[in-house]
């Protein structure tokens, strides 16, 4: 089922309305507002044909206005007050640059009030209908969705020579939206403030400042959109900040100091942490050859941090869901101090060899347990002109131990990057290789590599070729559900008026849902939060063609087809996803023609073998009009 939105309609009247008036002043060249405003408008005012066709949702075919404008201004002064507006009414991708094959409306406005000053100020303001949305997942082009957005911010600030800066802002933001080829819908609202201020003393740069964040979401699971979770968020973080360049060595010192107190009420089961987190370092650079980099780190909760890091939600979309225990309810039992100190050096041999190492200690205490690990790592590089070509390598070895159960272990990584062109082939090639140990709050080893090719080459002084392929994969090993791919080819021909495009995707993994999707997992993240991970793999590929005979006259297609699965330990899904587009726009000096199709088929989970098509298309002719 597609649902729509219909909201709106009074917007477009009151649109259209005072478009048209300013229309009719047209005619008398100007408008005058008072003495001391000054205005430019501009906009495009068309009318055709617009349909919709969807299945199981009712369809809609009509002639019809819209337009858009762009209205700017100032009053007494530009930096005394500034502004623009810009509204829209039955705009589509299929005849402009709106993100929606629906007929989108809405109003972007911002104004900046003392921008001159030193207490400037600025509000914007945008709401959106129809717009179009997508959940972001690997190899894949997304889950198509539809809805409405407003977002509200105002920002500050007081910027006065020998006084400590201050700056504030509060935003707010709400959205809904529908899922293409399913019932599911989800829905948000979030709001911000943040406040800040920086001084400069005795040569010290310091900076304080607080966020205070909440965010409540209704989320279609992405693995099984007939259900959908409530989620509540709060943050209270604050942050304190010093550096100091020392004059001596090129010497650089600072810290850093940050408490962050959150909250997840994630349907009914409640979630709270708090952690304190330190860091330090020490840059400088004794040689012109040699560079050396002190750093510790420490958290009173590294696992809340790593947690926070990865369930706290963005301030509007969707978000994640936090992980839960064997009982149900949220995990909130994590507990870990953490400590690291170590040094890095890179040292200059030659023009060509460069040499690196570095150690490094790290303290943590987990569930009561202990855990403490050396790690030291060292390399190579070298770079150098080869065959008439660039090429550049790298080696480095690693050896990590630990006192649980005295593991220990040894790593390697090599790379290497050579371009050369030949028989007038742009050509480059770069292939990486690593086994390393990893921490967390235990030692891991991942295994990976990937490798790419890219080649051009120009023919007949008008068509350029472009080829590429890339390759990787990674594992962690002994880690359930770690192993992630991926492979990419692409390419493309392309001539002044005439342009081809192609390319294809495979790839498999374990991700978290957060508020645009699939993000994949860090190693941190797959440890803290089993119950989290979203399983994928799929493919998809992608063709596109351009004629643009004149410079007013041009036609774009493409064409994207993915077939992919989500799933966990609780729902499997299967979906499909298809997207045709064509588009024509033509100008005739003021005028512009323009027509365009969208034919957009998708199936999720229980729709899978029966997808959802959405039939979009449009022609009409606008005018643009600078009128004042």
């Amino acid at each position: 089922m597609c649902r729509v939105h219909l909201g709106g309609r009074q917007f477009g009247w009151v649109f259209l309305t005072v478009l048209l008036v300013v229309l009719a002043a047209y005619s008398q060249a100007q408008v005058t507002v008072g003495d001391n405003t000054e205005m430019n408008m501009s906009g495009n005012l068309g009318f055709g044909y617009s349909g919709l066709f969807a299945d199981a949702s009712p369809n809609t075919n009509q002639f019809s206005f819209g337009g858009n404008a762009d209205l700017t201004g100032s009053y007494y002064n530009p930096n005394f007050l500034n502004f623009r507006v810009s509204p829209y009414y039955n705009q589509s991708r299929l005849n402009s640059d709106y993100q929606s094959i629906f007929s989108a409306k809405g109003v972007n406005a911002s104004a900046n009030l003392f921008s001159g000053s030193h207490t400037p100020v600025n509000v914007s303001f945008d709401k959106s209908y129809n717009n179009e949305g997508q959940f972001f997942i690997a190899g894949a082009p997304g889950i198509e969705t539809r809805g409405r957005a407003q977002t509200f911010s105002i920002a500050g600030g007081a910027y006065y020579e020998g006084l400590p800066t201050l700056t504030a802002s509060y935003g707010i933001s709400n959205n809904s939206y529908d899922i293409l080829g399913s019932q599911a819908s989800g829905s948000g609202s979030g709001r911000v403030f943040n406040l800040g201020s920086g001084y400069s003393l005795l040569g010290f740069n310091l900076a304080a400042n607080y966020t205070n964040s909440r965010n409540t979401q209704n989320l279609p699971l992405i693995n099984d959109v007939s259900q959908n979770r409530d989620l509540n968020t709060h943050q209270n973080t604050v942050q304190l900040t010093v550096n100091r360049y020392l004059g001596w060595d090129s010497a650089t010192v600072g810290a850093n100091f940050n408490r962050t107190h959150f909250t997840n009420d994630y349907t009914g089961s409640t979630s709270d942490q708090t952690y304190d987190s330190l860091s330090s370092f020490l840059s400088l650079r004794p040689t012109e050859k040699l560079s050396l980099n002190l750093d510790m780190d420490y958290s009173t909760n590294y696992s809340a941090a790593l947690l926070a890091s990865v369930v706290l939600p963005p301030t509007s979309g969707p978000a994640p869901t936090p992980t839960q225990n064997n009982s149900g309810a949220l995990t909130n039992q994590y507990s870990s101090d953490y400590l690291a100190y170590g040094a890095r050096a890179l040292y200059a041999i030659t023009r060509e060899f460069t040499a690196d190492g570095g150690a490094e200690h790290r303290t943590q205490n987990y569930f009561g347990t202990s855990y403490d690990s050396n790690n030291a790592s060292g390399g190579l590089g070298y770079g150098h002109r080869l065959g008439g070509g660039q090429f550049s390598a790298h080696y480095g070895a690693s050896w990590y131990s630990s006192n649980t159960q005295n593991q220990s272990a040894v790593g390697q990584s090599a790379s290497v990057l050579y371009a050369h062109n030949l028989f007038g082939w742009h050509n480059s090639a770069d292939f990486q290789l690593s086994h390393n140990a990893q921490t967390a709050f235990t030692s891991l080893t991942a295994t990976g590599y990937s490798a790419g090719i890219s080649t051009s080459r120009r023919f007949s002084k008008r068509w350029n070729l472009i080829l590429g392929a890339h390759l990787s994969k990674i594992n962690i090993d002994g880690l359930t559900n770690s192993n992630s791919m991926a492979r990419n080819f692409n390419a493309t021909l392309a001539a002044n008026r005439l342009s081809f495009s192609g390319g294809y995707t495979r790839s498999s993994g374990n991700a978290l849902q957060l508020g645009n999707g699939l993000t994949p997992a860090p190693v941190p993240g797959q440890v803290l939060l089993p119950g989290l991970l979203v399983n994928y793999g799929g493919t998809s590929y992608s063709l596109g063609a351009a004629y643009h005979p004149t410079q007013h006259f041009r036609i774009d297609s493409n064409y994207v087809r993915s077939k992919y699965n989500t799933g966990n330990i609780a729902a499997t899904s299967d979906n499909i996803f298809y997207r045709f587009e064509v588009k024509s726009e033509y100008e005739l000096r003021q005028l512009r023609i323009v027509g365009g199709y969208a034919r957009v088929t998708q199936g999720i989970g229980a729709t899978f073998n029966n997808p959802v098509t959405v039939n979009s298309i449009y022609v009409g002719v606008s005018r643009h009009f600078d009128l004042f």
